[in-house]
């Protein structure tokens, strides 16, 4: 519906334009979805039958700092502000318009993602006591137990929050290490010494979808990759006290039922009025969890192919959004080589 060569192309039909290049591209459905959800914040600053070719930086940037000044927070800015540019990217690629006033623009300031916040381990212990104490009541049930895990899989499992919302009881499985001559491996716990000498067993989350809408899951994960997730004792407790525990272990339609049959808004807003309530004024969104996850386990000194393995990240990515983390190892580097 975009004719090419159109020096009348709107910012309306810039978003056409885009979910054009998505559907020839494969894009996911997530990332068609977030994309049309920036837009609509971005029309609220820059009217919509705003003509492309009339964009200029001062447009671009006023629109910028109006939705700071009502409230976005950077994590949301960063978002809105890349949607925006690779809709005049996109327009200037395929010719209609001539000129990219972006290249001599200055990039709007927001924190990117690897400025998101940590969640320190307090911060997790008090909404852990949170949720432990109960008291969301709907329909009769507390969902409490169920945040409750759901934070604690977030914070020591790393997964995105799509994924973690798809989650089946059939996304879990026992793994056991040992072989027939060795004795049976001791079930993992962290806190016990003795894993390290033996052999070991334990549960893992395989990560193979995530949930998109309430009415569509995408049988493709981030990347399309799919992975193995071990799982701490923390979470092994939780997930054995679930309301419906032994129904999920043993009616095979329970199985298959999602564990958490929320949308990410709706733990994005318990997150919030939980973090209110807890006068944890510095937000904590779902990724934030992520975004700890993976920079405990650099911090650990765990190898980045091992990280790569269970986050799902490749490598250039963690290399590109946690450059500052490795910065010690150049120190290792040059100790290593001065006994040579």
């Amino acid at each position: 519906g975009v004719k090419e060569k159109d020096t009348e192309l709107t910012l309306a039909g810039a978003l056409e334009l885009w979910k054009k290049h998505a559907l020839q591209q494969d894009l996911s459905p997530i990332t068609v979805r977030n994309t049309t959800q920036h837009y609509q914040v971005i029309i609220k600053y820059i009217p919509k039958e705003t003509k492309m070719k009339n964009l200029t930086e001062d447009i671009y940037l006023d629109a910028m700092a109006a939705a700071r000044a009502d409230g976005y927070s950077d994590e949301s800015l960063h978002s809105y502000n890349a949607t925006f540019r690779k809709f005049v990217n996109l327009a200037y690629k395929k010719g209609f318009i001539s000129t990219n006033f972006l290249d001599k623009s200055d990039n709007f300031p927001t924190k990117s993602k690897n400025d998101y916040r940590l969640v320190t381990q307090d911060e997790y212990e008090m909404l852990d006591d949170y949720f432990a104490k109960g008291g969301f009541v709907r329909k009769g049930i507390d969902n409490f137990k169920e945040y409750r895990l759901l934070i604690a899989i977030l914070y020591f499992c790393g997964l995105r929050i799509g994924e973690a919302l798809a989650l089946t009881y059939d996304d879990i499985e026992t793994f056991d290490y040992h072989s027939k001559k060795d004795p049976q491996g001791i079930w993992v716990h962290v806190s016990d010494k003795d894993t390290q000498e033996k052999k070991l067993r334990g549960k893992r989350l395989i990560i193979k979808k995530s949930f998109a809408t309430k009415a569509k899951q995408t049988k493709d994960t981030k990347n399309k990759k799919d992975r193995k997730v071990p799982i701490s004792p923390h979470v092994d407790y939780l997930l054995g006290h679930l309301n419906k525990s032994y129904e999920y272990q043993t009616n095979p339609q329970s199985r298959k039922q999602r564990l958490f049959p929320w949308t990410d808004s709706a733990v994005n807003g318990t997150l919030e009025r939980a973090c209110e309530r807890l006068g944890i004024t510095n937000k904590i969104t779902c990724h934030a969890f992520r975004h700890t996850f993976i920079s405990n386990l650099i911090r650990k000194g765990v190898p980045l192919p091992v990280i790569e393995k269970v986050s799902g990240d490749t490598q250039e990515t963690i290399l590109k959004s946690y450059s500052h983390m490795f910065e010690q190892d150049e120190r290792l580097v040059l100790e290593a080589l001065s006994d040579l």
